[in-house]
């Protein structure tokens, strides 16, 4: 009865810091420090897997802050994104098992998180601690997650412009897949020429929004030396994030490499 009710306790004081009534998103991502997590999943996909994306924030400083967590679709139009409000006390972390679950209730689904920080003490800089991790529940015993990078507004050179992205030695195949993910960091829709080898398609991805794309919808035949290539047409304007995952169609082991 006593382990009842501590768990009841925990429960109550838990569930009293994460709100679903957040600002407005974009008025707001302008003006705050905040972070990307650039992919998270809860879905299933090719050769029977299950992605799932963990989630922890530690907020170290000795007052309170919030945190206002959205999740960004990939493929939608951002208007009003899903998100949770959480009072991050002081000195005190949170791990969310599934995040898109456990605090968003979004089942099949996949994209990214933006997190803005807000402090009660503004004179002081005492940024969150966010991690994150994706991996293949279907194989989870025998694979290595993925670890997630987590990128700060006020720092990171992957949050400024840049015009181009170019990776290569990747490979698709009967035994390899390869994903490519790309988020839009600006308020404004962006145009990106894709280049797969000798194949080129134009791209257009709305204010922070997030796609992700199957390389094998793009050629028909096997390639092992595969090079991808990103370049934003409104050079001016360009601000986004890319990555890829490789995964293996015969383990479920896959590998994230941002650009």
């Amino acid at each position: 009865m006593l382990k009842f009710l501590f768990h009841l306790i925990i429960f109550i004081i838990f569930s009293k810091e994460i709100i679903s009534n957040c600002p407005d998103f974009k008025s707001k991502i302008e003006k705050e420090l905040f972070f990307i997590v650039p992919i998270v999943s809860n879905s299933n996909g090719a050769y029977n897997s299950k992605w799932i994306s963990d989630f922890y924030i530690e907020n170290h400083a000795n007052f309170d802050q919030w945190a206002y967590v959205y999740f960004v679709e990939s493929g939608k139009e951002v208007l009003n994104p899903p998100c949770a409000e959480i009072l991050m006390k002081k000195e005190s972390s949170i791990f969310f098992e599934n995040v898109l679950e456990d605090l968003f209730k979004i089942e099949n689904s996949y994209g990214s998180l933006f997190i803005i920080q807000e402090t009660t003490e503004p004179e002081v800089y005492a940024p969150f601690l966010i991690f994150s991790k994706i991996y293949n529940k279907s194989f989870y015993e025998e694979n290595m997650p993925q670890i997630v990078p987590v990128y700060n507004s006020n720092l990171d050179r992957h949050l400024k412009d840049r015009v181009s992205y170019s990776i290569g030695m990747l490979s698709e195949t009967n035994k390899l897949r390869t994903n490519l993910g790309i988020l839009n960091l600006s308020p404004n829709d962006i145009n990106v020429s894709l280049y797969i080898n000798d194949i080129e398609k134009d791209l257009l991805i709305s204010p922070y929004g997030h796609i992700q794309l199957r390389i094998r919808d793009y050629i028909d035949q096997d390639i092992e030396n595969l090079i991808i290539t990103i370049i934003a047409k409104e050079e001016s304007n360009a601000k986004y994030f890319a990555y890829v995952s490789m995964i293996s169609n015969e383990t479920g082991q896959a590998i994230l490499i941002p650009f």
